[in-house]
C-alpha cells in the first residue's frame, strides 16, 4: 500500500475536489502541501538525528575514560612522589604504594607529604619501608671506620676503588650504592658486612 492510497489528507482533498467547494478545496490543497513538507522535514531530521547518534561517543564511554585517565593520574603522581624522595626501587615503590592505599581516604595527605613524615621520622614507617627511607645524605661522603684486616682475596677493577676509599675511612655515597647493588645482585652481603656490620 502507498502512502497515496492511505492518506487522510489526499482523500480530504479529493473529497473537496468533488463536492464542488472550490475556495474549500484551495484551502485544503494548501493545507496538504504543509502537512506533506512538514512530514517530508520530520523524516529528514530523523534521517540526520539518528546519524549524530551514531557519530557521537556516548556520555558513558566519556565517562570510562574520563574515569580510567583520573586513576592513570593518580598513579603516576604516586610514583613521582616515591621518586622524590629518593626511592627507586620497584619492590619498594610497590610497598609505599600499598601502606599508602591503607590510609583512611578522609584526612590522607599527599602521598610526598606522608613519605616525608616516614623519612622524618623512620620509627612511624612501616618496616618493609624502613630501609629505603634512610634520611637523606647531608654531604657527599659517609665516615665508615675502616675494617679489621683480613687475608686479601681476589680483588676486582669495582672493589678495588671501594677499598681505596675505605682504606682513607670515607665511603662516597656513590660507592656505598655499588656496594649495596652488588650485594643485591649477587646475593652475597659479605662486602657489605665488612663495612656496615649488623649489630
Amino acid at each position: 500500500m502507498s502512502d497515496e492510497q492511505d492518506d487522510p489528507v489526499e482523500s480530504a482533498e479529493n473529497n473537496a475536489a468533488a463536492g464542488g467547494n472550490a475556495a474549500f478545496a484551495e484551502r485544503l490543497r494548501h493545507q496538504a502541501a504543509q502537512i506533506r513538507t512538514a512530514r517530508a522535514e520530520t523524516a529528514k531530521l530523523r534521517a540526520e538525528l539518528d546519524g549524530l547518534a551514531k557519530s557521537h561517543v556516548p556520555l558513558t564511554e566519556v565517562e570510562k575514560v574520563r574515569g580510567a585517565l583520573e586513576t592513570e593520574r593518580a598513579s603516576w603522581a604516586a610514583e613521582r612522589a616515591v621518586y622524590q624522595i629518593g626511592i627507586t626501587d620497584p619492590e619498594a615503590i610497590e610497598v609505599a604504594q600499598l601502606y599508602y592505599a591503607k590510609l583512611p581516604a578522609d584526612g590522607r595527605p599527599p602521598m610526598a607529604d606522608w613519605l616525608r613524615g616516614m623519612r622524618e621520622d623512620t620509627g612511624k614507617a612501616p618496616k618493609a619501608l624502613q630501609p629505603f627511607l634512610g634520611a637523606p645524605a647531608q654531604s657527599s661522603a659517609v665516615s665508615v671506620e675502616p675494617p679489621a684486616r683480613k687475608a686479601p682475596g681476589p680483588v676486582s677493577a669495582s672493589t678495588a676503588t671501594t677499598a681505596a676509599g675505605a682504606a682513607s675511612g670515607e665511603l662516597s655515597v656513590e660507592q656505598v650504592r655499588q656496594i649495596q647493588q652488588r650485594a643485591r645482585e649477587s646475593g652475597d652481603w659479605s662486602e657489605w658486612d665488612r663495612y656496615f656490620p649488623r649489630k
